[in-house]
């Protein structure tokens, strides 16, 4: 203790909330140059006066030779108007605290709160001056003899000290504040003043400042004050900021996980057969995919349009004449098609636009048939709706003749009179949604209107299309049901709705239309069970609803469809097992794969059989002798299944087969060499099996082999391939990894230059030298 009083303000950490108790108190201080003044120059007192002002302050320390400077007595008066008090080193202190400072805040928002306070870290502080010394002073009182202190009052000169070196000799500091004794820190240099203190008269108290510091240092440092309490405040904001967006991004990254989990679990279908597979579902989602690409859905074959008669349409529109036809009656016939008449007031709507271009006809050509004037007005009609300024092919659109336009096809009815018939318009860039209107052109029999980009849903006017055989609007964009705009038509034929966005159950009423014999309902999203009502039509020999949300099991009675040719039931969601298909005995290709289904292969009873696809089920037991009494079979696909067994020796009477693909299954024992006589095949994917023995060295006669993969397997002893192995000229992938093969890859396979050439040639030794591998394992 040097008896130096400091109270300094500045002793707590520097926060924010300080700067409002330092702005509160410095109001009620002696802050001017003019108070200080008149605080300096009190008139003289008595002795019992000056006993009474030197009662000792709660804030004062123990009596010593004290010094003041301007800046310190400012800083003393701020430290009693707070309330606060010095500690033993005469720094100020806050008596009690603050609620801010002393309140514990627990839970989630005391976490985020104590989150943001600042840290008490002197790096968020400004380093160009030091905090915990500013408002010691550097000047001295000198009180009269009969002072309590006189006694250490005696006058001297002390030499100052020599500077030490300061670590913090670089920093820049405001040399417009007096700083003070800095000497309880040691991290800067100081240099001490020593005042000469002289006695006077007895009765009197003289003050004399011999401080360097000036009224207005003072109120210079008040402006620095202010403006190193902005630029904290800043550092502050900076710091609170950065832990905001800390903050922000977690909440947000939390909430965008609680979505991905909410949408992803809405998806999931509650008695999902898949859950009880026994296979790992993990390891079946990861197997890629095969190379070998499935042919495009057979397209029914559609008769040609008729002819167009000239002779009908030579020297006017109409062959017979029934009356003239007034704008009048142009205007009935078109009210009644369409009755809305704020559809046909409405100047921009197709119909509008439709019914303009027909009365302005009126005055060209020689209409006397009401059906016609509805007929055009009907075409018309879609030509607005769909951008028919933007077709491909517009020729003689709104020109004419209707029959004479592209894509409308016209005939003799039973009146002899021109009917329009066909509607073929596909891939022709209609953009729009058919008009309710076509369904009043009642004539037609075929709707073709494929390839486009078609919205909305299918007319419910359609139903009055009675001779209706044919409606194709495959590949668009359409959505909505099917339903009663299609059960009525009872003519209907072919029906291809395929690569759309229908939604809901497949109608069972399309059972009732005992002339179905091809239906088309691929790539949409159709849900429900299997509509076994087609088991009822006696004329279905096409039956492809693929890629849907189907589900369910199949009825036994599917496989007793006589006519059924095509059967393609793939990507749904069937389950259960698969029905015997001995009585179809004209199908051609089935495709069951990625499903659900379990239980032992079906037989089939058809010699006509070509393709078979049996993927990504949960399919066991072992392959039917049976596969191999299929002479036309091309392809057989059952991989990743969970299939046994042997692979039968009887596949080799399939001589056509030119894909076989049994991998990702649990086949074991050895490869029989009967099926060296498989030479039309192209592609062969035996890998991820239990298959042992050596490696066939028959491999070579299979003239035509493109692909083949035999790794993951057991094969052992050395690879033997045989010299035919150099005439597989289109051969391109051959991987034998993963196995127990030893020896070396012949130069006579390098020669091929494979794409793709992988074995366990990795290591020293390696299990297997292969010069030219692709990749080691």
């Amino acid at each position: 203790m040097d008896g130096r009083r400091r109270s300094s303000v500045f002793q707590t950490v520097f926060q924010p909330a300080h700067f409002h108790a330092h702005s509160n108190a410095r109001r009620g201080s002696v802050s001017s140059e003019a108070e200080i003044r008149s605080a300096l120059e009190k008139p003289k007192h008595t002795d019992s006066f000056a006993d009474e002002e030197n009662v000792l302050d709660p804030n004062d320390e123990a009596p010593g030779p004290i010094s003041w400077s301007p800046a310190a007595l400012v800083n003393a008066s701020r430290s009693k108007q707070s309330g606060g008090k010095t500690n033993q080193q005469g720094f100020y202190a806050q008596v009690g605290g603050s609620s801010s400072t002393t309140r514990k805040t627990t839970g989630l928002g005391g976490w985020v709160q104590n989150l943001m306070q600042p840290k008490r870290s002197d790096k968020e502080l400004p380093k160009d001056y030091n905090l915990n010394s500013i408002g010691r002073s550097n000047s001295v009182l000198t009180v009269s003899a009969g002072s309590p202190h006189s006694h250490e009052s005696s006058a001297s000169i002390s030499k100052p000290k020599k500077k030490k070196r300061s670590k913090y000799g670089k920093l820049e500091r405001h040399e417009s504040i007096d700083w003070g004794d800095e000497s309880a820190l040691g991290d800067h240099d100081e240099e001490e003043e020593e005042s000469v203190v002289s006695r006077q008269e007895s009765s009197q108290i003289e003050m004399k400042v011999v401080d360097s510091c000036s009224f207005s240092d003072i109120n210079e440092a008040n402006e620095n004050w202010n403006a190193n309490t902005d630029y904290v405040e800043k550092l502050v904001w900076y710091r609170d900021r950065r832990r905001l967006g800390i903050i922000g991004t977690l909440v947000v990254v939390f909430l965008a996980g609680c979505s991905a989990l909410y949408f992803s679990g809405g998806n999931e279908q509650t008695g999902n057969p898949k859950e009880a597979d026994t296979f790992d579902a993990t390891i079946k989602e990861n197997i890629p995919d095969s190379n070998h690409v499935k042919e495009d859905d057979p397209i029914y074959p559609l008769p040609p349009p008729p002819p167009i008669y000239h002779s009908v349409l030579q020297g006017g529109f109409d062959g017979t004449s029934l009356k003239p036809l007034s704008a009048d009656d142009f205007k009935n016939i078109i009210e009644k098609i369409t009755p809305d008449a704020d559809i046909l007031s409405n100047s921009e709507t197709p119909q509008a636009k439709a019914m303009a271009w027909s009365l302005e006809e009126r005055t060209k050509y020689n209409i006397e048939v009401p059906v016609r004037v509805g007929v055009r007005y009907a075409l018309a009609t879609l030509y607005y709706a769909t951008n028919g300024d933007k077709w491909l092919n517009n020729t003689n659109w709104k020109s004419g003749h209707e029959c004479l336009w592209n894509g409308v096809y016209c005939d003799l009815d039973a009146n002899n009179i021109v009917s329009v018939t066909i509607l073929n318009l596909v891939t022709n860039n209609l953009d729009g949604s058919i008009p309710e209107e076509i369904g009043y052109i009642e004539s037609l029999q075929r709707i073709e209107l494929g390839s486009n980009q078609l919205v909305g849903p299918i007319p419910q006017t359609f139903s009055r299309l009675y001779e209706l055989r044919t409606l194709s609007v495959s590949d668009n964009q359409l959505t909505g049901e099917i339903g009663a705009n299609i059960d009525g038509l009872t003519k209907l034929t072919n029906l291809d709705l395929a690569s759309n966005r229908f939604r809901g159950h497949v109608p069972h009423g399309l059972g009732g239309i005992p002339t179905l014999s091809y239906v088309r309902l691929s790539n949409n999203r159709f849900t429900g069970a299997f509509p076994t009502s087609f088991i009822s039509l006696n004329n279905l020999h096409t039956l492809l609803i693929d890629n849907n949300a189907i589900g369910g099991t199949l009825p036994a009675l599917i496989g007793m469809m006589k006519t059924l040719v095509n059967l393609r039931l793939h990507k749904n969601d069937f389950y259960g097992d698969l029905p015997n298909f001995s009585d179809a005995i004209l199908l051609e290709t089935a495709h069951f794969d990625d499903n659900f289904f379990k239980g032992p292969l079906p037989q089939f009873g058809s010699q006509r059989l070509r393709e078979l696809y049996l993927d990504k089920n949960s399919l066991t037991g072992a392959i039917p002798i049976s596969y191999g009494g299929h002479p036309k079979l091309q392809i057989l696909s059952a991989r990743n299944n969970d299939l046994s067994s042997t692979i039968p020796a009887s596949l080799a009477s399939a001589t056509n087969l030119g894909v076989l693909d049994l991998s990702y299954n649990k086949l074991s024992g050895e490869l029989s060499q009967n099926l060296s006589q498989l030479t039309q095949l192209r592609q062969l994917y035996l890998n991820n099996n239990r298959l042992q023995g050596s490696f066939p060295s028959w491999l070579g006669s299979m003239k035509n082999l493109e692909i083949a993969h035999f790794n993951n397997n057991l094969f052992s002893g050395d690879l033997q391939l045989g010299y035919e192995f150099e005439n597989l000229d289109y051969l391109t992938e051959f991987t034998i990894e993963f196995n127990q093969i030893s020896g070396i890859v012949p130069e006579d396979v390098c020669d091929l230059l494979l794409d793709v050439l992988t074995a366990d040639c990795w290591g020293n030794p390696a299990a297997l030298d292969c010069p030219c591998c692709t990749k080691c394992f």
